[in-house]
């Protein structure tokens, strides 16, 4: 079995509609149709989703889409080296959306309902 592993930019072309969005779709079935895996670094989820949430927060996609596209999409087809909890890139989507933030503002943010932590994680590229 072969592997290829992938960067944000072509990840996030299966997630949104964007130039060369049928180009990087028609690779990911080719891929999947010879069985080759898609593999990348857990740097790419953050980046997925930093960029799928400022597209959010522009007003370009709904927030179900986004999260759509990370739980359905992103983190289906690519084989992560994940050091913790890939849910963590839910997480600070929800987090970002409840306080109109980036999805980086706080690792160690309290729930405002229960006072206990939340653990999240993403990058940040700059405000918008």
């Amino acid at each position: 079995m072969s592997n290829v592993v992938v960067d944000a930019s072509i990840a996030l072309k299966w997630t949104i509609n964007e130039v060369d969005s049928s180009t990087a779709l028609a690779l990911l079935a080719d891929w999947t149709n010879r069985e080759i895996e898609v593999h990348a670094p857990s740097l790419l989820a953050y980046e997925v989703t930093n960029a799928l949430y400022r597209r959010v927060r522009k007003g370009e996609i709904p927030f179900y889409d986004a999260r759509r596209g990370l739980t359905e999409i992103i983190y289906k087809v690519v084989e992560f080296d994940f050091p913790e909890d890939p849910d963590f890139n839910n997480r600070a989507m929800e987090l970002g959306q409840h306080m109109i933030r980036t999805t980086w503002h706080s690792r160690n943010a309290k729930n405002v309902n229960s006072g206990q932590p939340i653990h999240v994680c993403g990058i940040v590229q700059g405000e918008s």
